[in-house]
């Protein structure tokens, strides 16, 4: 009789545990959505500082000031023979200054 009773009781609550699957599965998906959203919106800190802008921009422009001098020291081999480019070099310049 008492394993009956447990049956029934175990049922009864599989039963609530299955109707409530659409919820769970609805609130895991609203989550999941809000986390989305969070994640979406602009931060809420917003960092200005002058200084550091300054410093940003003149890294970049020295970056690209390497850059171009670096492509105009490039030495190409063609049939195992050295050719240099004939633009001005590194050396030139600091000669010329």
């Amino acid at each position: 009789m008492n394993e009956i009773i447990l049956i029934v009781k175990f049922a009864c609550r599989l039963k609530d545990w299955v109707a409530k699957a659409a919820d769970r599965e609805r609130e895991k998906l609203e989550k999941k959505r809000e986390r989305q959203e969070r994640r979406k919106a602009e931060p809420k800190h917003h960092f200005h500082d002058p200084e550091y802008q300054k410093q940003k921009n003149q890294v970049l422009d020295n970056l690209d000031d390497a850059l171009k001098q670096g492509k105009s020291l490039v030495v190409v081999f063609t049939h195992r023979k050295r050719h240099v480019s004939t633009e001005p070099t590194v050396i030139d310049c600091v000669k010329t200054c």
